[in-house]
């Protein structure tokens, strides 16, 4: 079974991305920034961390099945911090909950260093092609969006285990051609000196080439990745689902 923990690394830079947009919007930032001075003045007093019942969290949803056949689903649950004016990640009060599939994502404090990391996490039994996630927020208020990955294709990468630069490989999908979906084909780090440092190829027709990727021993994967808007938003505060599907070389070379 795959460690989620790990793998959250793999959720390439859409997150980042989102949070960068969602900053350009300054109604929804002001929106929320009032939102959470509310939420700092007038908290409930008996809930454990003090979020009002009346505070909306934006959701941002994400599931990746891999070639291997593990599925993981992760949640982060976001207001703007009135002092930096920026989206940050919460823990959901103890009345809130999420599910992916009927099972229960746990909650893990986000690594403040890794804009990769989700808050919410959870390994799912199966690959099914559609994930319903089902927030609910208090008794009486549940939400419910599904994302559906049948048309998102795994890109399944060449068996070589040694990568030279400059060198061309192929690459097939499991559809048969590329949809609209965002691929991107990485090296992710694993010696001590280039750990975790990621080198993306580029992708031309069928053939992805990796060029200025220093030797030693790397992670080969890609990533398709479909998104949708949430079906039902909590409040006004919006959100998204990403699906990613992701197949893994685990050792390659680098010459």
């Amino acid at each position: 079974i795959r460690d989620y923990y790990a793998s959250r690394g793999l959720g390439d830079v859409y997150k980042r991305q989102f949070n960068f947009k969602v900053m350009k919007n300054k109604l929804f930032l002001m929106m929320l920034a009032l939102c959470g001075v509310f939420m700092l003045s007038s908290c409930s007093d008996d809930d454990d961390n003090k979020i009002s019942d009346s505070i909306t969290f934006r959701q941002v949803l994400r599931v990746e099945q891999w070639n291997d056949g593990t599925t993981n689903a992760f949640a982060d649950f976001m207001v703007v911090n009135t002092q930096t004016n920026k989206l940050m990640s919460i823990e959901l009060p103890s009345k809130a909950n999420i599910t992916a599939n009927g099972v229960r994502l746990d909650y893990s404090t986000p690594d403040p260093k890794d804009p990769y990391s989700y808050a919410y996490k959870a390994f799912l039994p199966s690959s099914a092609n559609e994930v319903t996630f089902v927030f609910t927020r208090m008794p009486g208020v549940v939400l419910t969006n599904r994302i559906n990955l049948s048309n998102t294709p795994m890109i399944r990468l060449a068996s070589s285990t040694v990568v030279n630069n400059g060198q061309k490989y192929n690459y097939t999908s499991s559809t048969g051609y590329l949809t609209g979906s965002k691929v991107r084909i990485m090296l992710l780090g694993k010696d001590k000196e280039n750990l975790n440092k990621r080198y993306y190829a580029e992708i031309f027709n069928d053939t992805y080439t990796f060029t200025g990727v220093p030797a030693g021993q790397y992670q080969l994967c890609s990533m398709s990745t479909d998104s949708v808007q949430l079906q039902e938003p909590n409040g006004t505060s919006g959100g998204i689902i990403y699906g990613t599907k992701v197949f893994e070389v685990p050792t390659v070379t680098v010459k």
